[in-house]
């Protein structure tokens, strides 16, 4: 069911947000893309109802620029997001959301909407803090785009560089 519900795939699905902090902050694009490697030992492939994709997914963007950035996806791994930035093998930041604290909230959200998918109650605050920053702005009278909001453009970067990846992705972990 999880397999045709995001037939567009996994890295446009739960990968896409990662993608959108990679193109946001670290300008990475379709035209930046130098190569992209597989995690052959993370990645998992599994074909449910004629519908194939990745249960989990891991790479690895290597840019013009020289930057280099680790994506990890995990299907089944749970209702949170983490990032963990490393200087020469060392971890040296690393954030999870929702956070110890936050996760009990989710847990009551949880409690009380059991039919709701996880990530939504886990992003539930996300939005709320999107939603109020659009709905200031309209209201204050201003133009332009609020603070902190993503752009069409962000968004449209984001989905090329999803296309990217995973063309760059399939053929080497099938053949591997």
């Amino acid at each position: 069911e999880c397999f045709e519900r995001n037939s567009e795939g996994m890295i446009k699905n739960m990968a896409i947000h990662e993608l959108a902090i990679l193109a946001t902050f670290y300008g990475v694009s379709k035209e930046t893309v130098l190569e992209i490697k597989p995690n052959h030992k993370f990645t998992s492939k599994e074909t449910h109802n004629g519908y194939s994709d990745f249960v989990r997914v891991g790479f690895t963007v290597l840019t013009t620029s020289g930057q280099s950035v680790s994506v990890k996806a995990d299907r089944c791994g749970g209702s949170y997001s983490e990032a963990v930035a490393s200087v020469g093998g060392k971890a040296t930041f690393s954030s999870r959301n929702p956070d110890s604290d936050q996760l009990k909230a989710v847990e009551r959200r949880m409690e009380a909407l059991p039919d709701t998918l996880p990530y939504l109650v886990a992003q539930h605050d996300e939005y709320i803090t999107m939603k109020s920053r659009i709905c200031s702005h309209i209201v204050q009278g201003k133009t332009g785009i609020p603070q902190g909001v993503p752009t069409i453009d962000i968004g449209v970067k984001t989905l090329e560089l999803a296309e990217v990846i995973t063309s760059a992705l399939t053929p080497q972990l099938n053949a591997g």
